[in-house]
């Protein structure tokens, strides 16, 4: 049970990450062809938006991902883990009350 519910949370931290990398990529792709005072600037301009794709980008190499996972197989496993969690709550719950 344990096991599931920290899978669950994994797959939901991951999907938050790629949302955001997803959302913040161009920004910083932008941010890295720049140069000089026009970096700095553009920096100060967007740098929620950097640092948020530089903590996503740390997240996936903390987890070694060379290729993210689309974020549909990440949804029909996080649906799979719980229904799973749900099948296995009452025994869970009876187990617990004993």
């Amino acid at each position: 049970m344990k096991a599931v519910e920290q899978r669950t949370k994994d797959i939901s931290e991951l999907q938050k990450h790629i949302g955001m990398y997803s959302k913040t990529h161009e920004v910083y792709v932008q941010y890295r062809k720049l140069t000089g005072r026009k970096r700095e600037k553009f920096y100060e301009q967007h740098s929620s938006e950097i640092t948020a794709c530089q903590a996503a980008k740390r997240h996936f190499d903390s987890l070694g991902l060379k290729r993210l996972p689309s974020m549909q197989s990440l949804k029909q496993g996080y649906a799979m883990l719980k229904a799973e969690n749900k099948k296995r709550y009452p025994e869970h719950k009876q187990a617990r009350e004993k």
